[in-house]
């Protein structure tokens, strides 16, 4: 054999190896654990079929110590397992209690019973349990609801209190193929949150093909929290394994390729070391031409260093002085390469000028960036001369939708060409100076403009690792996409904030675009997130007037917001961020630009008025906690009949009368709470105040009006002797730590992805959604906040709007005529906060977190709706199109519009009182006070908010 024939040999025989296969134990469970009305057992959803060498073996579980559950007498009770077994494999003494989230190791016997491996627990069910959280809270995954309803045949609402159940547990024993590549254990692994196949693998020793290949998953297949992973073992597990810290997730959220399991014997050693010495041979060809092409390439260009010039993503770089000399640049491009490799696509020089056109002419976009077509979707091209590592390794770490994304990396004859998602509208500066369409670019353009910034800078400032500040945020540096939607790009001057001297550090070194340096930063070389905030300012105001940067500072700024806004109403639909228009969007980006230091304010005329006896109450929500948000920033009422009821006229709310936060105040004995805008023009915030507005979204909203309560509470503890004149404004410093903060929000960012987004697609980003929930919760607790009322969401499928939309087809229907795949989405939201809120309860023992089941409230109202006085459950009463739901997503509540060529009016119906549903997206009056009042008997609380929440006790009935 040749020796060119023997490489091919053995690299194919290398590639064969690694992707040994293991037949597959069971097809992974996925999304299926949600449906709870499903009996297709395709996922696994039964059980693991017994298809395993024995009918009985030793098989492990995981659990999260949660209490009650968090001792090693309750945990062996819940799961059916032998407390001294339990107690040694976790090495704790058997009277041990666990730290809440712990990890705990669960040995079983797994037995077939029919044809599925199970271990039979049993669960005395407490009020308000259902088959879903029983299955996927109490057991956190290790049962599935369809289980239960099978063990029982049984439907979901003949669960009673107090009766016994069955709860079969998820386990299996190894297969013949299994046992004869030496796999003696299968573990049930419980993923949470922000785990992947290839960790969970790491974790236990074991080879992420094998656990691949024993669940019948792919490198791109997507795991689900609440869910086991089978996790193929040849010695039991240990405590080390789940007490240890685990490995980070991979880049970008992929799985690394296989490597080979290890060998049966002895017999093929000799194959590995000749695939080694081959391999080992290539990769010295590749290092040494690398090497070569580094420390021995002609040197056409002058000797002159190179780097990222601060006017914009397409400049044309500028020279500074190099910092490094030829050697050692050549030498950390060799030690960068590797890392860069895992994490971002190499491309060869050849095929970016294939992707360009040889670098035509007519790609060229602006300075050295060009347009380029890779694998048949469009991406800018940058080349870069110098050290560019900085940026690289920031674009690396950070995934956010605001920053531009880098995908890929190449390097040729001393230049680097940086790969970036393509932003086919360019920089914001030829949109708002250049006047290319100002017809395109309307006021909510702009406004959402403002909030992608403002979201972009928020995750640079807080949440990229370490903090970073930009150092060069201007027009030309934001880029819009195809949608407007905007990207800050050019990182070339970006650098962490975080060393010895903490949020601030100095320097020598001015670089930057003139008009947009804070004065501190040109005067003494301070360098702070206030940079970009300062940045930010002048930022707004070029998006608001149209003036050039120049221009702001030559001339008063004075300008009038109409002619921008319009009336935004013009093109109709449903309030709610779905169906035709964002006036939430119109109304957090009127908050955001016009108010950014709100929070200050509030904090100054707290003590203007007389103090009160209660904590004082902000509530964070949509729709439909809004008391008034919405039309306080576009300064309309909303049209008649809203409001008819309890306030005889339009109120700011989207109901025929009082909100459910309207209820729970009135219980409290408070009065209800001011919308944030009217709060600021007429102080009155001794008692708290209403963030929500109609379209909040965890992922637009909730995070910027926390931004605000950050502002606050900085100020409030900043030395500062400018300050002092505010002395006498500011309240106790305990004021904010006794509110209560309610939440009430997630609605928007379900209903509106379904208008563009597979089921899926919704399900895989909730973590992601949540993710934004759960950064605003631990600020808002770093900065003195103890007490949480978190609600969650409801039955999203059963809104007239959705069912108009998604429910023609009766299949996608459930037997409450709501569309099933909404409330799927509703139920996995709900279950991922619930847990959220578990973990907060562990990890912030001296808050007080509560979580409410508002699905659970709704749900039953729907169901039951004649047992308390309704007659329609999903027909809106204002609407128009009369039955069976009364719902036009062209015509909002109270209009009165040409449709068809008729001018028609949705109307209100004759007794509100009847109906659940108002206007096909909120609820009646009726509804929302029943919603409250069982709320306030805590049995839907977790734990009960009277337990936890002292002050709450001063209710009046």
């Amino acid at each position: 054999m040749s020796f060119s024939g023997f490489i091919i040999f053995g690299i194919s025989f290398f590639l064969v190896s690694c992707f040994h296969v293991i037949v597959a134990q069971q097809p992974y469970i996925g999304r299926a654990t949600t449906v709870c009305d499903s009996r297709d057992n395709s996922t696994s959803v039964l059980g693991y079929t017994c298809n395993g060498l024995r009918r009985s073996c030793e098989a492990y579980l995981t659990f999260r110590a949660q209490p009650p559950y968090d001792s090693v007498a309750s945990v062996s009770t819940l799961l059916a397992a032998n407390s001294s077994q339990l107690a040694q494999l976790n090495s704790v003494p058997e009277n041990a209690v666990f730290d809440t989230n712990r990890m705990v190791l669960v040995p079983v016997t797994c037995s077939c019973s029919g044809e599925h491996y199970q271990v039979n627990a049993s669960y005395v069910v407490q009020q308000g349990d259902t088959y879903l959280l029983i299955a996927n809270n109490t057991f956190q995954g290790l049962s599935t609801c369809q289980t239960l309803q099978a063990e029982g045949d049984t439907l979901t609402r003949n669960l009673y209190a107090g009766t016994r159940i069955t709860v079969p547990l998820r386990c299996a024993c190894p297969t013949k193929n299994q046992s004869d590549d030496g796999v003696n254990y299968l573990l049930s692994y419980l993923i949470t949150w922000n785990q992947f196949v290839s960790g969970i693998s790491a974790l236990f020793g074991v080879d992420t093909g094998r656990t691949l290949a024993a669940n019948g998953l792919s490198e791109t297949s997507i795991v689900y929290p609440f869910t086991t992973l089978l996790v193929p073992l040849q010695d039991p597990p240990t405590s080390s394994q789940v007490t240890a810290p685990q490995p980070p997730p991979p880049p970008f959220a992929t799985l690394p390729p296989s490597v080979p399991p290890p060998s049966g014997g002895s017999s093929k050693t000799w194959i590995y070391v000749v695939v080694g010495v081959v391999g080992g041979i290539v990769l010295a060809s590749v290092v040494g031409g690398i090497l070569f092409c580094v420390l021995f390439r002609k040197r056409k260009l002058k000797a002159e260093p190179v780097v990222v010039s601060s006017q914009s993503f397409e400049s044309i770089e500028k020279p500074l002085k190099k910092e490094a000399d030829e050697d050692s640049y050549s030498q950390g491009f060799l030690e960068s390469i590797s890392s860069i490799a895992e994490s971002l696509k190499v491309y060869t020089f050849q095929e970016l000028k294939a992707a360009t056109q040889d670098f035509s002419p007519s790609c060229w976009i602006k300075g050295s960036v060009y347009r380029g077509t890779i694998n048949g979707d469009f991406a800018a091209i940058k080349r870069m001369n110098g050290d560019v590592s900085k940026e690289i390794n920031l674009l690396n770490k950070i995934n956010h939708f605001n920053l531009i994304r880098l995908s890929g990396v190449s390097f040729n004859e001393g230049n680097w060409y940086l790969v970036y998602e393509y932003a086919s509208n360019g920089p914001l500066s030829e949109w708002i100076h250049e006047k290319r369409d100002q017809t395109i670019m309307d006021w909510n353009k702009r406004l959402q403009i403002a909030l992608d910034v403002a979201s972009g800078l928020n995750y640079l400032h807080r949440y990229t690792s370490s903090p970073h500040v930009h150092k060069d945020l201007n027009s030309s540096n934001v880029l819009l996409d195809q949608d407007f939607r905007a990207k800050i790009a050019n990182f070339g001057l970006a650098r962490s904030v975080e060393g010895q001297e903490g949020p601030f550090a100095l320097t020598r070194h001015i670089v930057g675009t003139k008009g947009y340096m804070a004065p501190e930063y040109l005067e003494n070389g301070i360098v702070s997130p206030m940079l970009d905030v300062y940045a930010f300012g002048v930022l707004m105001l070029e998006i608001l007037t149209g003036k050039q940067v120049s221009l702001l500072y030559e001339e008063p700024v004075c300008f009038n917001v109409k002619p921008l806004m319009g009336r935004n109403n013009s093109s109709g639909g449903a309030v709610g961020g779905v169906g035709g228009h964002d006036w939430g969007t119109l109304n957090s980006g009127k908050q955001l630009l016009m108010h950014v230091d709100s929070v200050n304010e509030i904090k100054h005329m707290n003590n203007m008025a007389p103090k009160s006896t209660h904590q004082p109450f902000f509530n964070f929500g949509d729709s439909n906690s809004d008391t008034g948000g919405l039309v306080s920033g576009l300064g309309e009422a909303l049209d008649p009949p809203n409001g008819q009821i309890y306030f005889q006229k339009p109120s700011g709310r989207f109901c025929d009368g009082r909100l459910i936060i309207d209820f729970l105040m009135d219980a409290m004995d408070l009065p209800f709470l001011n919308p944030y805008l009217d709060s600021i023009a007429a102080p009155s915030f001794r008692r708290g105040c209403n963030f929500a507005a109609a379209g909040s979204t965890y992922f637009q909203r909730l995070h910027h009006l926390l931004a605000h309560f950050h502002l606050g509470f900085k100020w409030l503890s900043s030395s500062d002797s400018r300050q002092k004149k505010y002395d006498k404004y500011i309240p106790a410093q305990d004021y904010f730590q006794k509110a209560l903060y309610m939440f009430d929000i997630g609605q928007n960012d379900l209903a509106g992805a379904f208008y563009s987004k597979t089921l899926d697609q919704i399900l895989a980003s909730i973590p992601t959604i949540l993710l934004e929930f759960e950064h605003g919760i631990e600020s808002l607790y770093d900065q003195g906040a103890r007490n949480f009322w978190i609600h969650n969401t409801g039955p999203l499928g059963c809104l007239p709007q959705n069912i108009a939309k998604f429910g023609t087809d009766p299949s996608k229907l459930d037997e409450l005529g709501c569309v099933s795949s909404h409330n799927q989405a509703s139920r996995l939201l709900n279950l991922q906060l619930r847990a959220l809120c578990k973990k907060f309860q562990g990890q912030y023992p001296d808050a007080n977190v509560t979580h409410v089941d508002i699905f659970t409230i709704k749900s039953n109202l729907i169901a039951n709706y004649s047992r308390y006085g309704f007659e329609q459950p999903l027909m809106a009463c204002c609407g128009y199109g009369g039955p069976p739901l009364n719902y036009d997503s062209r015509i909002s509540c109270g209009q009165t519009k040409v449709l068809n060529g008729s001018s028609v009016t949705a109307k209100g119906c004759n007794d509100s009182t009847e109906y659940v549903n108002w206007d096909g997206i909120h609820y009646t009056e009726a509804a929302n006070q029943y919603v409250a009042s069982q709320v306030l008997t805590g049995k839907y609380s977790d734990p009960p908010f009277a337990d936890k929440m002292p002050f709450l006790l001063k209710l009046k009935f």
